[in-house]
């Protein structure tokens, strides 16, 4: 059987700046005989995955190779659709990979990857018509599919063991069905449970509702989270905390301003009741700022100051990527990334009624760039405590809102590792907010020696232990030495970066 990968360069690189961060192996992958749209999963101490698509008409197959924690290909399968099924969404959580595809007829074909064993198991089905898959997640062998169209949306779940396809009741007493949107669907892995929210909106007023099913895709509650300020409740994640007790937490923007998220909201849930929700604007952390520049900083305190005398709040907006809630030294520990969309200007042409040709530009969205991150601990009733933050510029801008910063916690300190222009930094703070270890390991470089980089992308993931992995495609000129690699080439590559 044919692979992908035409040339295997093994080479450790040590930086005379810091000599920490190390690239101990590097795949480089040319894709021919009409392969493209790779990607790159990584699974910690189980390894990674890479997808593969043929590039055909004729043919629809998907190429999933499986490499274990020394980059060495351990086996690789094949997935064959029929011709019109386009990959959907896909889900991954610690220890598989599901794979949705779907064509216009609204039939689906589901795979799921064990990734420890790379077994496959396939269900197929159809779901509604003249509706569009917008989400997608796995909550033990139940995969929830929210389905969208001008009429409003609908849930589905697959059993994968039995592979039976049913609808989700979302009725809520009160609301006709096109009132009702799903705003997102959450799986909490620990306990099995997923929670689909939903936005019941009458009048323009909206109240938030959380559906909560367990492991089998079945209705466990359906309850609301309202609170006396009519706030919007932007985005929201759940957090388990001892039976029947859930912290939430996400952003929210005011009624006058439904648009803009302004700050952080805390929401506590004992047996479905909310037993407290707390509202904190982005300027009541006192570090949210240190990020900017000290002229920026003193700009925004200027606005604030003249808005004060009015007796009114300077409210500023920012959007959050929320990390779940951890429980460290009886505090309530909250970690969001802050980010903001990007766009580039695109020049293109075009023939207007009378025939002529036009050029014409347009804003193209262009990834989301992502700033720093705030942490902050809140108490029992929460209260805050404290707050910090960690400045952070990947090097790469997702199209869709991750997590880069991984994080782990012990009784006394929280550790986070990212990575941060092309850097790979640690950071660590005890329970009262005090910085414990602040450290840089050094720039990662993800070209092989001779390499010239014409044009590139790469992203960079936390893998496990001390190891990280580079990814993402370079066109190349080498003028090096080795024949072998001497010319111009365009490769997806993988880098596997330890650091010390």
């Amino acid at each position: 059987m044919k692979k992908l990968i035409l040339s295997l360069c093994v080479f450790v690189i040590a930086l005379s700046s810091f000599a920490q961060v190390t690239t101990e192996k590097r795949l480089e992958f040319e894709m021919r005989d009409g392969w493209g749209n790779f990607d790159v999963e990584s699974f910690g101490k189980f390894g990674l995955l890479t997808y593969a698509k043929k590039i055909s008409r004729s043919d629809n197959e998907w190429k999933i190779e499986k490499y274990n924690g020394d980059l060495n290909l351990e086996e690789d399968k094949r997935i064959d659709l029929p011709r019109k099924m386009r990959l959907a969404e896909r889900f991954d959580n610690k220890t598989h990979s599901y794979l949705l595809f779907v064509n216009s007829k609204s039939e689906f074909v589901l795979y799921a990857i064990d990734v420890e064993d790379f077994e496959f198991k396939r269900v197929s089905g159809k779901l509604a018509k003249k509706s569009y898959v917008s989400d997608f997640s796995v909550v033990g062998d139940v995969a929830l599919i929210k389905q969208s169209s001008k009429k409003g949306n609908l849930l589905y779940s697959v059993n994968l063991k039995n592979r039976t396809v049913k609808r989700v009741n979302m009725t809520i007493p009160g609301y006709k069905p096109k009132q009702l949107r799903i705003k997102e669907i959450q799986v909490l892995d620990g306990v099995k449970k997923a929670f689909v929210y939903i936005n019941a909106t009458v009048k323009k007023q909206t109240t938030l509702y959380a559906l909560r099913l367990d492991e089998n895709g079945v209705k466990e509650d359906l309850f609301t989270i309202k609170n006396k300020e009519n706030n919007t409740i932007s985005n929201i994640s759940a957090s388990y905390i001892s039976e029947g007790v859930y912290i939430y937490t996400g952003t929210y923007s005011p009624p006058e301003k439904r648009m803009a998220d302004v700050g952080v909201f805390m929401c506590k849930t004992i047996d479905s009741k909310v037993d407290f929700i707390k509202f904190y604007k982005f300027l009541d952390f006192d570090n949210f700022l240190e990020y900017l520049s000290e002229k920026s900083q003193k700009k925004i305190e200027k606005k604030r100051g003249k808005k004060k005398k009015k007796g009114k709040d300077l409210k500023v907006s920012f959007q959050i990527a929320i990390h779940d809630i951890k429980v460290v030294d009886r505090q309530y520990i909250f970690l969001g990334e802050s980010y903001y969309p990007t766009y580039r200007t695109e020049t293109y042409t075009t023939t207007d009624a009378n025939g002529n040709t036009v050029t014409r530009t347009r804003q193209v969205f262009d990834g989301y760039q992502y700033t720093h991150a705030v942490l902050a601990s809140f108490d029992e009733e929460g209260n805050k405590n404290w707050d910090n933050i960690v400045e952070m510029w990947p090097s790469t801008k997702p199209f869709s809102v991750v997590r880069f910063i991984n994080t782990s916690y012990s009784e006394d300190q929280i550790k986070m590792i990212y990575s941060s222009r092309s850097s790979i930094y640690s950071k660590s703070f005890y329970t009262d907010g005090e910085v414990a270890e602040d450290k840089n390991y050094g720039r990662i470089t993800t070209e092989e020696s001779g390499d010239k980089v014409k044009r590139s992308y790469s992203d960079l993931d936390y893998w496990f232990d001390n190891y990280f992995i580079a990814y993402g495609a370079a066109k190349i000129k080498n003028k090096g030495s080795d024949k072998k690699k001497r010319g111009k080439r365009l490769v997806y590559f993988i880098n596997k970066i330890s650091y010390e």
